[in-house]
């Protein structure tokens, strides 16, 4: 699949016809698709790995607030 996106890429798109433009455009969308599904993928992983890295606030009890 790589080898022909490249030759899609690397392609002259005045040069395409109406046919060929409707398919570059389809593997435009594949790889719009793929891009978006692997950033989605990075950040959910991202978030689980900075979730167990910030420290959180200590809880505090309800003898902290009372005065006496």
């Amino acid at each position: 699949m790589g080898e022909h996106i490249m030759q899609w890429l690397n392609a002259n798109v005045m040069e395409l016809g109406l046919i060929e433009l409707q398919q570059f455009q389809k593997w435009l969308e594949i790889v719009d698709g793929a891009v978006k599904e692997n950033v989605k993928r990075i950040l959910v992983e991202a978030r689980k790995i900075t979730q167990g890295l910030v420290p959180q606030p200590p809880i505090a009890s309800a003898s902290y607030y009372q005065f006496g």
